[in-house]
C-alpha cells in the first residue's frame, strides 16, 4: 500500500483568518481479502448501520484485487465566513459482483438477490465510484476557523468568549453567547457503474453550531436528501429522506 497527501498553501494572511487551501491524496493498495463493499449513510448519525442509522446507498459485496483512491480538496477563509470542498473518486480493478446491494433471500434463481441488481459473480471489469461535498459556514458572533499549518487542516474554533450566564453583586444577570456558526454543506455520492447498481445520493444539510467554549458545542442540523436507485427490475426505490439532528458534544 502506498499513500500521499499534497498541499499548497498560495495565500495565507492574518494568522490564517486569510487563506487557500489546495490539496491532493492519493492511495493505492490492495483489498482486504479481495472483498470490498461500498456504502452511506446520512449526516445525522455516527455509529454502525441500523434502523435509526439506515444505508441510503450500497455497492454490495464485491471481488476485486486491488483499487487506486484520489482525493481533492479546496478550501478557502475569509474572516468569519469560510468554504471547505473534498472530491473523492475511487477505482476498483478487475471486479466480480458478489452479493448485490438491498438484496434478501432469493427466491427462484439462486444467482440472484431479490433486489434483482444484477447476477452474482459477474465480472465488471473496473468499478467506479465518486463522491463530493462543498459547505459555506459563517460566524455569526465574529471568530475565524483556526487552521493548523503543520498539519494543513482546519483546527477547533476558539470563541472570543465563552458563554456563561452569572449573577453580578448587584443582582444583575450577565451573559456571554460563546461563538455561533451557521452553514449549508451539499454532498453527493454514486455508486452505481457498469451492471453495479448502487444508488446514487444528492443531500443538502443546513445547521447551527453553537461553541461554549473550545471543547463543548451543541449542534442542530437538518438534511433533506434524494436518493436515486432502480433495481434491474423496474422496481423504484428513490426518494426524498429528511431528518433533524442534534447533538452535544465535548473533546478534550
Amino acid at each position: 500500500m502506498a499513500v500521499g497527501r499534497l498541499t499548497w498553501l498560495p495565500y495565507y494572511e492574518d494568522e490564517g483568518k486569510k487563506l487557500l487551501h489546495l490539496g491532493v491524496a492519493g492511495r493505492t493498495m490492495q483489498t482486504n481479502n479481495d472483498q470490498v463493499r461500498f456504502r452511506a449513510r446520512g449526516d445525522l448519525r455516527n455509529g454502525p448501520p441500523g434502523p435509526l442509522n439506515s444505508i441510503s446507498i450500497d455497492s454490495g459485496l464485491l471481488t476485486a484485487p486491488w483499487e487506486n483512491q484520489l482525493g481533492l480538496e479546496l478550501v478557502g477563509n475569509n474572516g468569519p465566513w469560510s468554504f471547505q470542498s473534498e472530491y473523492f473518486g475511487c477505482w476498483l480493478y478487475n471486479a466480480t459482483s458478489n452479493k448485490g446491494a438491498f438484496t434478501g433471500s432469493p427466491t427462484t434463481n439462486p444467482n440472484y438477490g431479490t433486489a434483482g441488481l444484477q447476477p452474482f459473480y459477474t465480472p465488471v471489469g473496473t468499478y467506479f465510484t465518486n463522491s463530493g461535498y462543498a459547505e459555506v459556514l459563517y460566524f455569526i458572533t465574529g471568530e475565524s476557523r483556526a487552521y493548523d499549518r503543520l498539519e494543513a487542516r482546519f483546527d477547533r474554533p476558539i470563541p472570543r468568549n465563552n458563554f456563561y450566564v452569572v449573577r453580578d453583586k448587584s443582582g444583575r444577570i450577565q451573559a456571554s453567547e460563546g461563538a455561533v456558526q451557521v452553514g449549508a454543506r451539499y454532498q453527493y455520492a454514486c455508486l452505481s457503474d457498469h451492471m453495479i447498481n448502487g444508488g446514487t445520493l444528492n443531500a443538502l444539510t443546513l445547521g447551527v453550531n453553537w461553541m461554549f467554549n473550545p471543547n463543548s458545542r451543541l449542534s442542530f442540523n437538518y438534511e433533506f436528501a434524494y436518493r436515486d436507485f432502480t433495481n434491474n427490475f423496474n422496481n423504484n426505490a428513490s426518494g426524498w429522506i429528511t431528518g433533524f439532528g442534534t447533538r452535544l458534544a465535548f473533546d478534550f
